[in-house]
């Protein structure tokens, strides 16, 4: 273990750069003098990741607007159109997994909430690559070229699976590690709100994201210089606000539905080794999370190129670079990530979120490894293949979400049928699958945004990790869910405690059962059918 913080910051500063008063230094050299050709592929590659959210009506991420709606009811609760006010109530403390959200919301004050949250997933395109460059900044100075990988990684499964919060917490996450170190022995005041700020926004964030800021800051402390007392110091330093609030959502949280104690499982060793690439950059189309997969494979290639194409002592040594507390913490995250569990607590894909991490600090010790300067030819040999990767992803990752899209506005095609305030039940006989994506699985709370009402599949049902609380648990007694194994006498007292019923796909038993219980067909747009029972 190192015993002094010039053993920690050696590889970093081998290329004759090393931090000034505030890290300014650092700062400068990584992010000035960008060149004509770096400032236009960032300009495309940031444009390239924006298209596929402006393209469509709807942005079909699985969980969106499982989380918009929870917003919509929370702005909207004293709007006399809506019973949102008669069926819940708002959450007014802070809490975990919100922040996203709260964003959209203030936003809606401006704007329509589709645009509002199109504008907030804006946000966090530009943010991840922003915080990487800050990243690189502080731990690989003067040798930013790799950050342009970072674009490979914004659409992911995350945020096509509807993470919004957990995916912007993961620029939060780096920004204030970047903010942190290069102060962390000369912090005054104003350092210290700042850190504080940034803690609080983590937590907002998500709670697991915000744990693996305190161990990090707490773990690059320890193995700089070995001292217990001065990591546990430090970690509090960034964090103690988050975890006031953590304290407050503990206690009112003990009663949270969404925990499932028994539905807790762990990946295969090899299914975990496959899932790095099919888990996390494999969303909606296979051949997409390939050419991502491919630009990041030669942005390690031409690392390995680069070092050899300089002299031994004109690059940072290997062992130094693999030897210091960023690649330490690197290793423990991958290694949590084979050990942590899949599902914990009913909290599935846990361990798939230390991937970014890995990534981005991956990327960062990549970066250390290479020599302080480099040319022109040697920034465009890895810049065009990025671009070229990244290009190819989005097109046809753009074309899936367009069907994507398609399918969600055929499923809300029922909106305008719909009376004010409806009681309605949700029936997918066909959940259909866009590569790892169901974008229909939360669709039927665009019409509880439009039209008010309730519904027993909504995220107020699970009582926590939310905004909105329904008045009464459990909701499965005024808003029983139709299962389809069940007698045709429960399923009958089902359908008849709606008022509308929507339905994708077709079935002969849920059609005859659907005439039997009074509801007639009122609309149908592709494989779309809407019921409204008879008066």
């Amino acid at each position: 273990m190192p015993t002094s913080s010039t053993d920690f910051s050696s590889p970093v500063a081998e290329g004759g750069t090393v931090f000034g008063e505030n890290g300014q230094t650092a700062h400068d050299a990584a992010m000035g003098r960008w060149t004509w050709e770096e400032r236009f592929f960032w300009i495309c590659l940031c444009a390239l990741n924006l298209i596929p959210l402006w393209v469509t009506k709807y942005f079909p991420s699985q969980n969106g607007p499982w989380f918009l709606l929870p917003t919509h009811m929370f702005r909207e609760y004293d709007n006399p159109k809506f019973n949102y006010s008669q069926i819940y109530v708002r959450n007014w403390h802070p809490i975990p997994h919100m922040l996203h959200d709260a964003l959209v919301g203030l936003a809606t004050s401006v704007f329509p909430i589709l645009i509002s949250e199109k504008l907030m997933l804006s946000l966090y395109v530009a943010l991840l690559p922003i915080s990487v460059f800050y990243f690189l900044a502080v731990f690989a100075p003067g040798r930013r070229w790799l950050g342009y990988l970072s674009f490979l990684l914004v659409i992911s499964y995350p945020f096509m699976r509807g993470y919004h919060d957990f995916t912007l917490s993961i620029p939060l996450y780096f920004i204030t590690l970047a903010y942190w170190f290069p102060r962390r022995d000369r912090l005054n005041y104003a350092n210290i709100a700042v850190l504080a700020t940034l803690g609080v926004l983590v937590y907002l964030s998500h709670l697991m994201v915000f744990a693996l800021l305190a161990g990090s800051v707490g773990w690059l402390c320890l193995f700089e210089d070995g001292r217990w007392i001065r990591a546990i110091k430090s970690a509090l330093t960034v964090t103690w606000a988050g975890w006031l609030m953590f304290f407050d959502y503990s206690i009112q949280s003990r009663n949270a539905r969404w925990v499932d104690r028994a539905d807790t499982s762990w990946n295969k060793f090899t299914t975990n080794v496959s899932a790095i690439v099919g888990e996390y950059l494999y969303s909606v189309s296979e051949l997409g999370a390939g050419l991502a997969f491919a630009g990041l494979v030669w942005g390690v290639v031409w690392v390995c190129l680069r070092r050899r194409a300089v002299p031994p002592q004109d690059a940072p040594g290997l062992r130094g670079v693999l030897l210091q507390p960023l690649s330490t913490l690197m290793y423990f995250f991958i290694a949590a990530y084979f050990v942590a569990p899949y599902k914990v607590i009913g909290w599935h894909k846990a361990n798939m979120r230390l991937l970014p991490l890995i990534y981005i600090i991956g990327i960062t010790i990549a970066s250390q490894l290479l020599p302080s300067t480099t040319t022109r030819k040697w920034r465009l040999a890895l810049l065009i293949p990025t671009f070229v990767s990244l290009l190819g992803t989005n097109v046809i990752l753009t074309s899936e979400i367009q069907r994507m899209s398609g399918t969600v506005e055929a499923f809300a095609s029922g909106i305008e049928h719909v009376g004010e305030n409806p009681k309605l039940l949700r029936v997918l006989v066909d959940n259909p699958a866009f590569g790892g994506i169901r974008p229909l699985s939360r669709a039927q709370d665009y019409y509880h945004i439009a039209k008010g009402g309730a519904n027993g599949q909504s995220l107020p049902a699970l009582g926590g990790l939310t905004v909105m609380y329904f008045r009464h648990y459990p909701v499965s007694d005024e808003f029983p869910d139709y299962n389809p194994e069940a007698s045709d006498e429960d399923s009958l007292r089902v359908l008849g405690m709606y008022e509308y019923v929507l339905v994708w796909g077709d079935n002969e038993k849920l059609t005859d059962q659907l005439e039997r219980a009074s509801f007639d067909r009122i609309h149908e747009r592709d494989q779309f059918r809407l019921y409204r029972k008879r008066s």
